[in-house]
């Protein structure tokens, strides 16, 4: 795979597309994503994707 795709073989779901190659996915494949209960990958690149979350702002100390 690093041949393939030697900057990046985790890339994030962006609006319903691989960020990596841009072809639009299947819907099963973007809720699976989203579920993060599985790895799954582009069935066109076959890079695994994430779906980034925001992070909770720290809560303010006294």
């Amino acid at each position: 795979m690093s041949r393939r795709h030697p900057r990046s073989v985790v890339v994030e779901l962006r609006n319903d597309s691989c960020s990596g190659c841009n072809v639009r996915l299947r819907q099963m494949l973007t809720t699976d994503i989203r579920r993060g209960e599985k790895i799954v990958q582009c069935e066109s690149c076959t890079r695994i994707l994430f779906v980034a979350r925001p992070v909770p702002a720290p809560a303010p100390t006294r």
